[in-house]
């Protein structure tokens, strides 16, 4: 994942649900825009599965 934000993000996408399960499990240890950039692939192609990791980003991102 070296590509900028929104290449990061584009790869992600292209990607789709097969690097879900190991996106969800990198997400903690993302710097700040990197978990945005797997957030909002994940928003795009995840499960259910990811809503976890998806509410853990957006608190950490809202300062909750």
């Amino acid at each position: 994942m070296d590509a900028g934000p929104s290449g990061m993000e584009a790869e992600l996408v292209e990607a789709g649900p097969m690097v879900e399960e190991i996106l969800i499990e990198m997400m903690p240890e993302l710097e700040p825009i990197q978990l945005q950039s797997a957030a909002n692939a994940l928003r795009k192609f995840g499960s259910k599965a990811a809503l976890p990791a998806l509410l853990t980003a957006y608190e950490s991102s809202s300062g909750m």
